[in-house]
């Protein structure tokens, strides 16, 4: 009881996200069992983590690779990191396979839990900047201890809550849930900035630092790499103020050194560094439009929609008005914390440059393009959608904004009721987007249908034979309905599958690479010609027949099938 009273007003914040997720995707998507509603997604993504995830759930574990996969694209190796399976969760339940159902999702609940840590995170940070962090009375025994709130940070704290509600509606985490579910993580930047926030409490000394942040690095690596930039720099803003306090060398370089090794060796553990056809660089940087962070339409694509919202922008210029207001007060607030100003300034000036890539684009014109060295363009082409940077700057500047209204309006419930506004507009901006994705989780049955287009009962009966164990294409071609279901048939049967999407890779050697397999059939091994792939069956000794309109070949003849 003691520590929900504590912590009540993070946990009402983390309650509102539960409701607005609750509210956008409904329940059906909490049921473990349930996955339709993910192959039936119109992109191809989610159906990609479901099923990089059920082919990593049974595939072999060899050391110390523990996130290798091996049944992905068999007979070659890639990561579960490169399927945006969420690898930490993915390792966790590959341990609990055996008990597991055939079919079984994690996504679901791992989308409740992202809108529940965006809440009451983003309550805890605003707080924290608002300066209203409920105290803690001690004065009398410890059976006696409690939380202490005024009544004029009674309002302000619900207001706290209120600006929690509009990074809850942050567009990124709205357009990444279920699309590019794992990016959907954007709590770990709020995580990072209240860690950043509490340091002098929470990392007293250079081994603690060392400690958390060395944590920060293993969630980061084990749930989306775009979070190690993003987190890294918030990083880099903790040590300019380590730095400007005078800690010493070690107090500032220490903790980056241990964020970096345990991301770089938790990033061994889970193969990243031995997959085939691993492309890390691919040449090119999709920058963000930095006015795109205010202006909703100067996204050149969805890659780089970097906009934080009309209720971040709205947030940022009333914290401006109350800091024009109260210039006296205002004056003396910044002189006190002039450490943390500009330590804040740098990770947001560092992250827009980041984000920006090297064509420095402003209100949908490109200025200047920077030239850069090769071998950095190839290091930093590994984040080649380097505008997803930006979210960073986006929330950055939607707490700080959240946080200067409650600290420099008056001490009434106007604070509050203005962020209430700000979220309620943020909202308004999303609605759209809000509506489609609850038309498409709430209104249309169908998503939650079983739609695979492999209805003959024969697919079961040869999967029942028990003469296969592998599913091979005969070309690399992932861009057909029929690839993802042939792929879900193989990974619930527990085959592998030859040809598979995943990031950072290589296209063109995977083309050229798999299609080899061919050339010495296995009688192991049921093969998939889809469309175009047809015109080469001639080349090869199979049995031929079709089923659902699919051709496939095996090496010895099927019974019960005509051929």
């Amino acid at each position: 009881m003691k520590a929900l009273k504590k912590y009540r007003w993070p946990l009402t914040g983390a309650l509102l996200g539960a409701l607005v997720f609750l509210a956008v995707y409904g329940v059906r998507v909490l049921d473990p069992t349930s996955v339709d509603w993910i192959l039936n997604n119109p992109s191809p993504d989610p159906a990609q983590h479901y099923l990089g995830w059920e082919l990593f759930r049974r595939s072999p574990v060899h050391l110390p690779y523990i996130g290798a996969n091996y049944n992905a694209v068999y007979p070659f190796r890639t990561s579960v990191l490169f399927t945006d399976s969420l690898p930490l969760a993915a390792l966790l339940f590959k341990l609990l396979g055996g008990i597991l159902p055939t079919r079984f999702q994690y996504f679901g609940w791992w989308g409740l839990a992202c809108y529940m840590l965006q809440g009451g995170l983003a309550q805890a940070v605003i707080a924290r900047i608002a300066g209203v962090q409920p105290t803690v009375d001690r004065s009398s025994s410890k059976a006696a201890i409690g939380v202490i709130v005024s009544p004029g940070q009674t309002a302000k704290l619900w207001g706290s809550v209120a600006g929690a509600g509009l990074l809850v509606l942050f567009p990124a985490l709205t357009m990444r849930m279920f699309a590019h579910t794992a990016l959907a993580a954007n709590w770990l930047v709020l995580l990072a900035l209240y860690l950043w926030l509490r340091s002098d409490e929470l990392m007293p000394t250079t081994r603690r630092a060392c400690l958390v942040w060395a944590g920060m690095g293993l969630l980061c690596a084990g749930i989306h790499l775009y979070y190690l930039p993003m987190v890294g720099l918030v990083l880099v803003g903790y040590a300019v103020r380590r730095a400007l306090q005078k800690r010493g060398p070690a107090a500032v370089l220490a903790p980056i050194a241990a964020f970096c090794a345990a991301a770089l060796a938790e990033l061994v553990l889970l193969g990243a560094f031995a997959v085939n056809f691993a492309g890390y660089s691919n040449g090119y940087l999709s920058g963000a439009d930095y006015f795109g962070l205010f202006v909703p339409w100067l996204a050149q694509s969805w890659e780089q929609n970097v906009y934080a919202g009309v209720g971040t922008s709205l947030a940022v210029v009333l914290a401006v008005f109350g800091i024009v207001c109260n210039a006296r007060k205002a004056e003396k607030f910044f002189a006190a914390h002039r450490d943390w100003l500009i330590a804040g300034a740098v990770v947001l000036v560092l992250d827009l440059i980041a984000a920006g890539g090297n064509a420095i684009t402003v209100n949908g014109k490109t200025l200047f393009t920077v030239p850069i060295p090769q071998f950095l363009m190839n290091l930093w082409a590994m984040f080649s959608s380097c505008a997803r940077l930006a979210w960073l700057a986006g929330m950055l500047l939607a707490a700080v904004g959240c946080g200067l209204v409650l600290r420099f309006w008056d001490n009434g419930v106007a604070p509050a009721l203005i962020l209430a506004v700000c979220a309620v507009a943020q909202g308004w901006g999303q609605r759209s987007e809000l509506f489609n994705r609850w038309t498409d989780y709430h209104y249309y049955g169908f998503r939650y249908e079983n739609k695979t287009l492999l209805t003959d009962p024969v697919w079961e009966q040869i999967a029942a034979s028990g003469r296969y164990s592998h599913l091979a294409f005969a070309t690399f071609d992932f861009e057909h309905d029929e690839f993802w279901d042939l792929v879900d048939f193989a990974a619930d049967h527990g085959w592998t599958s030859n040809s598979f999407y995943m990031a950072h890779m290589d296209g063109n050697l995977a083309a050229v690479t798999l299609p080899g397999e061919l050339n010495e059939l296995s009688a192991d091994t049921l093969y998939a010609f889809i469309d175009e792939d047809e015109l080469t069956r001639n080349s090869y000794d199979l049995h031929y027949y079709r089923l659902d309109g699919i051709l496939i070949g095996s090496v010895e003849p099927i019974d019960g099938i005509e051929e």
